[in-house]
């Protein structure tokens, strides 16, 4: 099984992912609401509880943090950890940037594209590498 983690402070995004991602084989997905709940998980990861994500979706702006600030964080955590591809995923394509500068890997389109499902994250996670 592969990790998606995805942080944002709306249930609306979550559920588009969620949708997204279980029309795709091998992935699975956790949401999160709040960086600290994040780090309590990647911290699990570096002692060897759970296996790391592949892939974390960040939000801009949430509730008193921000993402490109969670991103930085992040990458001074898991500095000697398996690389975790980061990908700005916020409404404003100019927060997703700021992700990326602060150490992000990607920007993807955050919408709900029909159905519920979010056509750009599904391409994306559909042909990522198995590493």
């Amino acid at each position: 099984m592969r990790y998606i983690w995805h942080l944002d402070d709306t249930d609306h995004w979550h559920t588009i992912s969620a949708n997204t991602i279980q029309q795709i084989d091998g992935w699975e997905l956790r949401s999160f609401y709040t960086g600290q709940d994040l780090f309590n998980s990647l911290e699990k990861c570096i002692n060897n509880d759970q296996q790391y994500p592949l892939i974390i979706l960040m939000d801009f702006y949430l509730s008193g943090e921000r993402g490109d600030q969670i991103t930085s964080a992040i990458r001074k955590q898991t500095s000697s950890s398996p690389h975790i591809t980061i990908i700005g995923f916020s409404s404003v394509r100019s927060c997703s940037e700021r992700i990326c500068q602060s150490g992000g890997d990607s920007i993807l389109i955050k919408a709900d594209t029909g159905s519920g499902l979010n056509k750009y994250l599904f391409d994306y996670v559909s042909e990522y590498p198995l590493r």
